[in-house]
């Protein structure tokens, strides 16, 4: 039984009849996982590296749900997921992802401490979005709101894992903040995203950087008007106005 979901939130359907593909592991050396074998009912292997879990954590994922359901039609070898020499393949996930997602049903895990940190949590996004556990994914989406990565992450998991109410706040604060990005903040916001936040910030910073007086005192006087007839010029707001009108054509494109 191999089953490849590796497309997060995407609409194709995924509980589509998986096929056994031996060939792949040909000239592949397949080891058992020294934490996660000892125990267990079902064997799995996630890319050359066998597991043995409790079907329940399977279970707990719609997929799997559907698949163990119709099992005559996908699973015509009987000792599928009962032998080292047949395992049940997950593609779609990495072995790191996969033992996020067993570490999280450990009990004696969950009480560790440090253990919890935005890279587990996107893995256990991950495995949520393609495997199709909404609570599952939502409950990430909070443990990632609690650690309040930086914005380039917001955006970078915003736009991996279609969370939309991540990315408008993560793309002004962006905006707004004076310090250039670094060479990784560049590479999570992605060159779409990038080429509109360049435009903003230089827009914004030469409506600011000539926000100085005219000879008659005042903000940008629009007339030699030696006291009158002056015009007040709002930098801030002039920027802020800048960026709402690039916001409002994201916003029409999905922040695409």
């Amino acid at each position: 039984m191999s089953t490849s979901l590796s497309n997060p939130r995407s609409d194709d359907e995924s509980t589509s009849a998986p096929s056994p593909n031996k060939a792949k592991d040909k000239g592949k050396v397949i080891k058992k996982h020294g934490d996660f074998y000892s125990s267990g009912l079902m064997i799995v292997q996630v890319e050359d590296t066998l597991y043995r879990v409790d079907i329940r954590i399977l279970n707990y994922f719609q997929v799997f749900q559907d698949m163990f359901q119709h099992a005559s039609e996908f699973n015509p070898e009987k000792d599928e997921g009962q032998v080292d020499k047949n395992p049940i393949r997950l593609e779609g996930v990495t072995t790191s992802q996969f033992e996020s997602l067993l570490k999280l049903s450990d009990l004696s895990s969950i009480l560790k401490k440090g253990t919890r940190t935005c890279e587990f949590w996107d893995a256990i996004l991950h495995i949520s979005s393609i495997w199709d556990s909404e609570e599952l994914r939502q409950h990430a989406i909070q443990e990632i709101d609690n650690l309040k990565p930086n914005a380039a992450k917001y955006i970078y998991l915003a736009q991996k894992y279609d969370v939309s109410k991540w990315i408008e706040p993560a793309f002004v604060e962006l905006c707004k903040r004076p310090e250039s990005l670094s060479a990784d903040e560049i590479s999570m916001v992605g060159l779409p995203l990038l080429a509109h936040l360049c435009l903003v910030r230089e827009r914004r910073a030469a409506i600011t950087s000539t926000s100085g007086r005219a000879a008659c005192g005042h903000l940008y006087c629009v007339s030699y008007c030696r006291g009158q007839n002056f015009l007040p010029y709002d930098a801030n707001g002039r920027a802020n106005t800048v960026l709402e009108e690039v916001c409002n054509k994201l916003r029409a494109t999905s922040w695409k």
